[in-house]
């Protein structure tokens, strides 16, 4: 009924290594989407989303090379990492569908020339962006590896109110 866990709980990852880990299904394969590294450092954090696919929920989920997220090494393969421009950060993402089908990553980043809430060295400043998720080869990767948009980019698609607003409803603002 979704209200319990049923059954014994399985490692798919190396604990502490991920957080805001999730699974999405897709053409037959489960994908294991997590961030990992230091999301907190400011203008050299090196935060990144990372993914490794399986053909079941419980893994083992590996990475492009084959290698199980599991293994006692840093990564999976990359779905966004900084880029070069001034977005560093960049992770604890979720992932969307728009109407039209195209897939967008929704994640924080953090500006390397604004870091901070306050200065000196507070807590980091962490916007919230939305960039296109292409999958290529079978593997999900932001702006087909071009990482963080640092321009206006094309919107997701949004549904269309079946009414709007005109049907006599009363607003009171």
């Amino acid at each position: 009924d979704g209200t319990g866990t049923v059954g014994t709980p399985t490692m798919v990852g190396i604990d502490n290594r991920f957080e805001g880990a999730y699974v999405v299904p897709r053409d037959g394969w489960y994908y294991l989407f997590a961030s990992s590294s230091n999301c907190c450092a400011g203008p050299v954090t090196g935060y990144s989303v990372f993914v490794g696919r399986s053909r079941s929920p419980r893994g083992p989920f590996v990475d492009r090379q084959g290698v199980p997220l599991s293994a006692s090494r840093t990564g999976g393969t990359i779905v966004v990492t900084p880029n070069g421009n001034h977005w560093v950060g960049t992770g604890h993402n979720a992932m969307v569908t728009d109407p039209s089908g195209q897939d967008w990553l929704v994640y924080h980043a953090i500006d390397r020339n604004q870091p901070w809430l306050d200065d000196p060295f507070g807590i980091n400043r962490r916007p919230t962006l939305i960039d296109r998720l292409d999958w290529i080869g079978g593997w999900p990767v932001v702006r087909a590896g071009r990482y963080a948009s640092d321009d206006p980019q094309r919107a997701p698609q949004t549904p269309r109110l079946a009414d709007a607003f005109e049907s006599g409803i009363s607003w009171a603002w």
